[in-house]
């Protein structure tokens, strides 16, 4: 199932319509409150069939800025767990939200510490300034080594027919596979951004910095419309969401 408030929802709905299956819309974002349709959310998910997989953003939720609250998140984890559902993340922004990787990162995590059947899907797109190299990463958490082995082997032949070998440059300089590369103009083998605790802890603060710009872009504009224009209504929902999207 996927929100039905998502900036990529045509992409989504393409890519399961190409392997047959029908997505189905669930509630998620109330335009009256300009906020998490919570209620709806929690409903969509008991009515679902047992074993429905969820499509969830793990944070900075593209396009409405909403996320739930970790509470939120702990009610959403239960009732998965209730009636068996697939938690499918769509993990894109990490470090955008809140600027700190472990605190986006906490949905997830939480959702794997409960035991809830799920996958991620991780981009280093935006965080990581490689929007052109197509860097990412699928993580599955099966419950068995058993289960992993199979996982593992099916995801080897779909990989192999769908796009055979992924591009490496980009994924290189996030993760340091083979422990570092060389240097074509240099000669030097360069360490790389997970792979090296000094740029690791760079990395982390560039993207703290981005993240806080969009943040005091956010208290920024709220400031004019409010202070500055005294412009009618409420407009607390620019600073009460997060990331880059509204």
């Amino acid at each position: 199932m996927v929100c039905n408030r998502v900036w990529r929802a045509a992409n989504h709905q393409a890519i399961f319509k190409n392997v047959g299956i029908e997505p189905v819309d669930y509630a998620y974002y109330d335009p009256k409150t300009i906020g998490l349709d919570f209620n709806g959310f929690i409903g969509a998910l008991q009515n679902a069939p047992n074993r429905s997989v969820f499509l969830l953003h793990a944070c900075a939720h593209n396009p409405t800025g909403v996320d739930p609250t970790e509470e939120q998140w702990k009610a959403i984890a239960e009732v998965m767990l209730a009636k068996s559902h697939y938690a499918f993340f769509d993990c894109a922004y990490q470090g955008f939200a809140s600027g700190d990787l472990d605190r986006d990162a906490w949905a997830v995590r939480y959702f794997v510490e409960r035991g809830v059947a799920l996958l991620v899907c991780q981009s280093f797109a935006k965080n990581a300034g490689l929007y052109g190299e197509r860097v990412g990463a699928l993580h599955v958490v099966p419950s068995t080594k058993e289960t992993a082995d199979r996982v593992k082997s099916q995801l080897s032949v779909l990989q192999r027919s769908e796009i055979s070998n992924p591009p490496t440059y980009g994924a290189r300089l996030v993760s340091g596979m083979n422990e570092g590369w060389l240097d074509a103009d240099n000669g030097v083998e360069v360490s790389l951004i997970l792979n090296d605790a000094e740029l690791f802890e760079e990395w982390k603060a560039d993207v703290k910095t981005m993240a806080g710009r969009i943040i005091k872009m956010r208290a920024e504009l709220h400031r004019l419309l409010t202070e500055e224009l005294k412009t009618p209504g409420s407009w607390e929902h620019i600073v009460q969401q997060i990331g880059m999207f509204r």
